[in-house]
């Protein structure tokens, strides 16, 4: 009996892998068409990287292969089936022969399928050592390609949009201006951004009382998601209750909150777990005592800081160090184009001590979102519009908006996509945290990671975003446009 052949481009495509792993190259050539496009994209350690064009080129470029590696193990994880295109996901080991070193990564493999053959083929690999250079990691599903990177100086990776929980809510309290998703709806949002390859999901024990953990950890079972396909983020600090010691980053309420936002979130560990606040009491090295405690418990992996002060972080740093402490892997802190004052002292501090930035109000509580403008500054419906917070200087965001116009028609996106492809273009930004209540919104939300803005556009929006001087900013600048050549350091100094 003749042989079934595949007949649907997965099975033509998870009929190519098996064969690539078999290492007989003109199997593998017989699974792609004349003029195939081949591509091998990000992985750092094989000797040649590029396009190849034709089965003749190809043929080529996989007789190098076996002379540099030999496969240990081959993992497909998931398949994606749109139209004649493919997309693979999955896990592979090798052996570089050269050094002897084995070493693991994860792939994509993108696939275009014409007449039961392969017409163009893209690998898209990650490796560790790319990972602690912050290159990403591709893993595809439809028109998005999601990219990763290293949580801190870690070496988790964390999805660049991370999905925000602070709308799951009971719809009481002030987080009913925020949002009021039931846990169905919830249960949407968290599969939309999960398939879409968001691996990182933020919530906090005062989000709605506690119900925003409650939800967030229900949709994890609900959807049958693995804890370990998931980086789970929770914040201690604000206010649970109505005793003196329920608030604050003291050892004591620490491990209070601890236990509840693991019964809340039906977890025996957090992934990352924020101070949400600054304690003005609490002595800096009482608060990292008891985080490295449970990070010590296994009941934390890593911990993290928001909404403090440059000087107070490095402090941190310092205590971490110097006591051989669990330190802050990341700060996760408002910025947006309308509000850059982190750039200031934070990030360089960030950046200084490979730190990783969680961006908070990406859109400026929805003030980048579209629906405002010079001309619409309260419109009906919106979260703003009800609860204006945080903090914008609105006529230079008007400003803004006017030059971000457009660029989204020119691009044919929304405003918010425009501002959330800006903050993804700031190497200091690890993940940019989305707020969603609609589907459709957090499917906008989530193609921001494939719109790559030209650099006049980059130039443009900077320009008009630009914060104002301020010492000793423009001092430093001042000072330090000679450090490589003699200039006229006043040359642009204006005259009174």
């Amino acid at each position: 009996m003749a042989p079934i052949q595949p007949k649907t481009p997965a099975e033509v495509v998870q009929h190519y892998l098996d064969t690539f792993f078999e290492n007989d190259v003109e199997k593998i050539l017989a699974c792609l068409t004349d003029d195939v496009t081949w591509k091998v994209q990000g992985a750092a350690a094989v000797p040649t990287i590029g396009e190849r064009r034709g089965k003749d080129a190809v043929r080529a470029w996989l007789a190098l292969f076996p002379r540099h590696f030999v496969p240990l193990e081959f993992h497909i994880g998931r398949i994606f089936e749109q139209g004649n295109q493919v997309v693979v996901t999955g896990h592979l080991k090798h052996r570089i022969l050269e050094t002897g070193r084995e070493f693991s990564s994860d792939f994509a493999a993108i696939c275009d399928v014409l007449d039961d053959k392969i017409s163009a083929y893209s690998f898209l690999e990650d490796s560790y050592a790319l990972w602690r250079a912050f290159q990403p990691v591709y893993l595809t599903y439809g028109a998005f390609i999601m990219q990763y990177r290293t949580l801190g100086n870690t070496g988790l990776l964390v999805s660049r949009l991370c999905l925000g929980t602070m709308t799951f809510s009971s719809g009481e309290g002030i987080y009913k201006h925020i949002g009021n998703v039931s846990q169905k709806e919830a249960d949407e949002l968290v599969k939309t951004a999960f398939d879409a390859g968001v691996n990182f999901f933020d919530t906090a024990d005062v989000y709605s009382a506690g119900a925003s953990e409650q939800i967030l950890g229900q949709s994890f079972k609900n959807l049958g998601l693995a804890r370990s396909d998931v980086v789970l983020a929770t914040k201690v600090y604000s206010r649970v209750g109505q005793g003196r010691n329920d608030v604050g980053a003291s050892r004591g309420h620490i491990m209070d909150a601890v236990e509840a936002s693991l019964r809340r979130l039906q977890t025996d560990h957090i992934d990352l777990y924020q101070v949400h606040a600054n304690d003005t009491i609490t002595p800096v090295d009482e608060t990292l005592r008891a985080l490295d405690d449970l990070v010590t418990q296994g009941k934390v992996r890593y911990i993290g800081v928001s909404n403090w002060q440059a000087w107070k972080i490095a402090r941190a740093l310092g205590f971490s160090a110097q006591k051989d402490m669990a330190r802050f892997e990341t700060v996760q802190a408002y910025y947006s184009i309308a509000g850059r004052d982190i750039e200031r002292e934070i990030a360089p501090l960030l950046e200084a001590e490979k730190m990783g930035l969680m961006v908070w109000s990406p859109l400026a509580g929805g003030l980048m979102s579209g629906k405002f403008d010079r001309h619409r500054q309260n419109p009906d419906g919106s979260r703003r519009s009800e609860f204006d917070f945080p903090i914008v200087n609105k006529e230079r965001a008007w400003d803004i908006l006017d030059v971000m116009a457009p660029i989204a028609q020119a691009h044919g996106v929304s405003p918010a996509r425009i501002a959330l492809a800006w903050l993804l273009s700031k190497p200091v930004v690890t993940t940019v945290i989305m707020g969603a209540k609609r589907v459709g919104q957090l499917q906008d939300n989530l193609a921001a990671i494939d719109l790559k803005l030209s650099e006049d556009e980059l130039q443009a929006l900077d320009a008009v975003s630009a914060l104002p001087p301020e010492y000793p900013g423009w001092m430093l600048a001042t000072q330090g446009a000679d450090r490589l050549g003699p200039v006229d350091l006043w040359a642009n100094a204006v005259s009174s």
